[in-house]
């Protein structure tokens, strides 16, 4: 009879990505939904109130740009490549808004932020595909699915207790060696991943049309803080914006839910991980 374990995430050859895996999205998870218990006071100090929404805008903007950026640099230079760049992009986000010292600054490192987090979403979906096998990934992306249910649960608690008896710093600041662990226990199985043997163009216009959707995102950002008759006016062209550029960046029947990937992509964007749900559009040719 044989003995042998079923193969797990959690086993010996899977423990130390898994891990690295799921650290990585539960500290873009933080980053994405947590800070915002620690909001108000980061911008009474930098003194930002009437900002006080774009820091969340402007991370979901560029989220959106930096998914795009991911999936081509992913296709051009191989996941290793990808992970690395979405890492250190995020990691020089948190630095710029732990020490920020005025709102404009805190606002671009929180775009900065966004396209870290964009690009490292893609990657990671990316190692799953290649660094386990089939059968596991299912078990793979509940986990992740999780990871992003985390943050959402204790990440305010976490967050609050810094800002009242530390400072709101720490909630950027106290990430950078943590997404760095992350990273060292992801690297030993990125090193063995296939790299394209040719480098692979990015689809024309894929880049434009992510900056549009962000553009349509702004301009609904934008509408919501208004309460006159302009706003109805600048939501519509958001929402136009909006669908006109994503419809170029995900599979055909994703509106209607359509069997095979577009339902599973629309299915993506109702979970719990909200970030994630459009990283396959991003390698969509």
């Amino acid at each position: 009879m044989d003995t042998r374990a079923a193969p797990s995430v959690f086993d010996r050859a899977h423990r130390l990505t898994t891990a690295g895996l799921l650290m990585l999205v539960t500290f873009v998870a933080f980053e994405a939904m947590a800070v915002a218990t620690a909001m108000p006071t980061a911008v009474t100090e930098l003194d930002g109130l009437a900002w006080y929404a774009w820091p969340f805008s402007a991370y979901l903007v560029a989220s959106v740009v930096g998914m795009v950026l991911g999936g081509d640099l992913g296709d051009r230079r191989g996941p290793r490549t990808a992970l690395l760049a979405g890492v250190a992009v995020f990691a020089a986000g948190l630095l710029a808004a732990g020490l920020a010292t005025s709102m404009a600054v805190f606002v671009a490192a929180r775009a900065v932020q966004g396209v870290g987090g964009g690009i490292i979403a893609v990657s990671l979906y990316v190692v799953a595909g290649q660094a386990y096998a089939a059968a596991l990934r299912p078990r793979l992306f509940g986990a992740i699915s999780a990871a992003w249910v985390l943050p959402a649960l204790i990440g305010p608690v976490v967050a609050g207790l810094l800002t009242t008896h530390l400072t709101w710093r720490l909630v950027f600041l106290g990430l950078l060696p943590l997404i760095l662990v992350g990273l060292a226990l992801v690297l030993p199985a990125v090193r063995g991943l296939a790299v394209p043997e040719a480098g692979v163009a990015p689809a024309p216009g894929r880049r434009w049309w992510a900056l549009l959707a962000g553009a349509g995102i702004v301009l609904l950002q934008y509408a919501g803080q208004r309460l006159d008759l302009l706003a109805a006016g600048l939501a519509v062209v958001g929402v136009a914006a909006l669908v006109t550029g994503l419809r170029p960046l995900l599979p055909p029947g994703v509106a209607t839910a359509r069997r095979g990937l577009p339902a599973v992509v629309g299915a993506r964007g109702c979970s719990p991980a909200p970030s994630s749900a459009w990283t396959r559009c991003c390698r969509w040719p």
